[in-house]
């Protein structure tokens, strides 16, 4: 219930403003389109640039816009199904992060550390300034991926299917989120949990079979990815984007704004000054330690560290390390509350002032108009193929030629274009159509070479009448990147349907 309140805006407002919420909206809408042209997974978005097969979500992470496609699909309000989707995900980020935390500590205890994990101010960043679907959606599974490791090291029943489906649910719902906690995920298994050989066994075994159930979205990220303009447009993006050390701590300084959720907040600046003072055991230093690095990533004095560290590059905003902030000093007023005299009052105290001090995110969150999206859904024309240019994007009639020759369109959907074409001369046919690996194009139903025209379908016919046929499809890559993905769910049902069969992995 005390969850409840930070989501006021969002119940009460038909859309509160933020910088991608109408970006994902958008997205959410090219994506149902995708699932009912039974597009799956979906990879190209169908109606973007005058309906030209934008290739938005062959890179992008998925899940999310899966859990949205469950609102979206009864309703066909995509506004609605963003607004439930980040309330809902609001709400279970905190039901599993109670459910971690009481592993090893209290209830009031574990209750602090759930408010301090929902209302630190980056996640009010993230859910009303920033609108972030993606790194909402994601921090459902950064205390579900712990508690899974807890439950692997006690042998539960299904710890090790848990733990496989909360790493591939993050990795699928923000693969960049899933890069900032993989170590810190690994040294808390190592440290705090402290696991034994067979429990250590069964993390990787666990771990390799997320992997194996997100091929379907990873192998085209890493693979594909080399066909659009993503790296060159983005990985650079850090150097706007490093915070200083007076917003981070909200120490008033001429010029810094005190009031942006891109800091960690005072009563989490508090609990690492006690953290720092009492009494420290090896899982309090690890938390300080993780604290002291976030700081600094964040910092731009680490300019040099994202300068040559190339994985680095991949995380874009320096300022993301602040969800890994936000959890450790979670544990750490975890951490404080259990081992001091007076829990219940230090406890009152610490939600009381968490709570308050936050109060501006959620009841007055600093962007006041929402961000209008571009035509294409990005923010840098990232997913542009390395075909295109600016004539790509010039519109124009689906099918094209010389003014000689006859078009007569004989059914289509986005994704399978036809026509028969009546061709008195050699002549360069265009469909409009982003040319993209999977597209497959047949001239009188036999498979022809695809040319690539200003970064669209084309192809050259000699004189006659031809019946042609573009669609798109899975590449190999991609074929292979989902059966690994169908694999991997048959082996998860199995180890769901028979236990037994994981106790002895």
């Amino acid at each position: 219930m005390l969850v409840i309140p930070s989501l006021i805006l969002v119940i009460k407002n038909p859309l509160y403003p933020s910088q991608d919420g109408l970006y994902h909206i958008a997205r959410i809408k090219e994506f149902d389109t995708d699932i009912r042209n039974l597009q799956i997974p979906p990879r190209l978005a169908p109606t973007l640039e005058n309906q030209i097969g934008y290739p938005l979500f062959v890179a992008n992470y998925q899940l999310p816009y899966y859990f949205a496609e469950i609102f979206a699909l009864p309703t066909n309000d995509p506004t609605f199904a963003f607004k439930a989707t980040m309330s809902i995900a609001f709400i279970l980020s905190a039901v599993f992060a109670f459910l971690l935390f009481k592993k090893s500590a209290s209830n009031t205890a574990s209750l602090v550390g759930t408010i301090f994990y929902t209302y630190l101010p980056y996640r009010f960043a993230n859910l009303y300034d920033r609108g972030s679907l993606g790194e909402s959606i994601a921090l459902i599974f950064v205390p579900l991926v712990l508690l899974g490791l807890h439950e692997a090291k006690a042998k539960s029943k299904y710890s090790f299917v848990l733990l496989a489906i909360s790493l591939f649910a993050l990795i699928t719902s923000h693969t960049v989120i899933f890069m900032v906690f993989a170590p810190f995920f690994l040294f808390y298994f190592l440290i705090v949990i402290r696991p034994d050989q067979k429990t250590l066994k069964r993390a990787v075994v666990a771990s390799i079979l997320a992997i194996i159930l997100s091929s379907f979205q990873l192998i085209p990220s890493i693979f594909e990815k080399k066909y659009m303009v993503f790296d060159s447009a983005l990985t650079n993006l850090y150097n706007g984007h490093f915070l200083n050390i007076y917003q981070l701590l909200r120490i008033p300084h001429p010029g810094v704004n005190l009031g942006t959720p891109f800091q960690i907040g005072l009563s989490a600046t508090l609990v690492i000054i006690l953290s720092l003072i009492l009494k420290k055991s090896l899982k309090v230093v690890f938390m300080l330690f993780t604290i002291a690095l976030g700081l600094f990533l964040t910092l731009p004095v680490s300019k040099p560290l994202w300068q040559n560290a190339p994985l680095l590059n991949f995380i874009l905003y320096p300022w993301r390390f602040l969800s890994l902030i936000g959890m450790a000093t979670s544990f750490l007023a975890v951490y404080l509350v259990d081992t001091g005299k007076y829990r219940t009052f230090i406890a009152a105290i610490l939600i009381i002032l968490t709570i308050f001090a936050s109060r501006h995110y959620f009841l007055k969150p600093a962007q006041l108009q929402p961000n209008l999206p571009t035509a294409n859904l990005t923010t840098s024309n990232e997913y542009d193929t390395i075909w295109s240019n600016p004539q790509t994007f010039v519109p124009g009639p689906l099918v094209s030629s010389n003014p000689q020759s006859v078009i007569l369109p004989s059914g289509q959907n986005p994704f399978d274009i036809k026509a028969n074409v009546i061709n008195p001369q050699l002549s360069q046919i265009v469909i409009r159509k982003m040319y993209f690996p999977g597209w497959i194009l047949k001239i009188n139903g036999k498979q022809k070479a695809i040319d690539i025209k200003d970064g669209l379908i084309a192809t050259t016919l000699e004189p006659g009448n031809w019946q042609i046929q573009a669609y798109f499809t899975e590449s190999p890559l991609r074929l292979f990147s989902d059966i690994l993905t169908l694999v991997g769910f048959i082996a998860l049902a199995g180890l769901i349907i028979k236990p037994k069969l994981a106790s002895k992995i």
